[in-house]
């Protein structure tokens, strides 16, 4: 059984992780209906489903790791399956990222009206959401750890989009949002736009960088569970950076609220109410 010591290590360590991360979407999922109890209706849901398929994704993660160290432990033959909990981690975390990203899409079109780049970007989500609907359908027809190859041009399909999908995404945000900046002549104006280009890149950023190391290590190796691991955290990533947007708007509202009224002004709540 020390053969397996490495792939089940790796997502013992990534749901460990993932459970942390978790514990904050919590908080922030109860201090965005503390904040925010007369909020839109689909904001609401928005919020309620991304938290939802992410608990659902956390359980499959549990379930992944519980079935071959506790359940099947020392049965060489059911260890080296691949049971319901991957398909459905698989299917649930891409929910997560297709509703979250879909937002953003939606926030930048707000801010840009640039139909083509929007397009472009849903493309590149849709293109991401089939290749995780086709890796979980294929390791579910083929469940030996042995026949993980049979997912390889899935898994880079979907792995090589997430990580285009969540660098360009915060890439147009910033793009911009920049521009706009450069388009305003008043300095406190120019201040208030910089804090939502901040926010962009802090969690915009995030999600990048795990969906780019999951790449890179399932390039560097395919066969190891190292890129699963860094998939656990990408579901809750994605709705702290969902959560994060909603939040800070009583921050940006009361910057705005506190300054003379002016068109630079007016500009700045706009980019700030837009972005969330």
């Amino acid at each position: 059984m020390a053969a397996y010591n490495d792939p089940l290590g790796s997502i013992l360590i990534g749901s460990s992780l993932s459970s942390m991360l978790y514990g904050l979407v919590l908080t922030q999922a109860y201090e965005y209906f503390l904040l925010y109890p007369t909020d839109v209706m689909y904001r609401k849901s928005l919020v309620l489903s991304t938290v939802f398929f992410c608990t659902v994704a956390l359980v499959a993660e549990y379930a992944n790791v519980y079935l071959p160290t506790v359940t099947f432990w020392r049965d060489t033959e059911k260890v080296q399956k691949q049971y319901w909990p991957v398909p459905l981690f698989v299917t649930t975390s891409t929910f997560v990222g297709v509703l979250v990203n879909s937002f953003l899409i939606s926030r930048f079109y707000s801010l840009s009206k640039n139909l083509w780049i929007s397009f472009l970007l849903s493309l590149l989500l849709v293109t991401g959401f089939a290749g995780s609907f086709m890796v979980a359908i294929t390791l579910q027809e083929f469940s030996l750890y042995t026949s993980r190859d049979k997912a390889n041009t899935a898994a880079l399909v979907w792995t090589i989009s997430t990580a285009a999908t969540d660098s360009c995404i915060a890439g147009a945000l910033i793009w911009q949002l920049l521009s706009m900046k450069s388009c305003c002549l008043l300095k406190d104006t120019r201040s208030l736009i910089k804090r939502p280009i901040i926010r962009t890149v802090q969690t915009g950023s995030t999600t990048s960088v795990v969906a780019i190391i999951t790449l890179v290590s399932y390039l560097k190796n395919d066969s190891n569970s190292v890129p699963t691991a860094c998939n656990f955290l990408i579901a809750p990533l994605y709705v702290l950076t969902l959560l994060s947007n909603f939040n800070l708007r009583r921050r940006d509202t009361i910057s705005v609220s506190g300054r003379s009224a002016s068109e630079g002004n007016a500009v700045a709540s706009l980019v700030s109410t837009r972005l969330a």
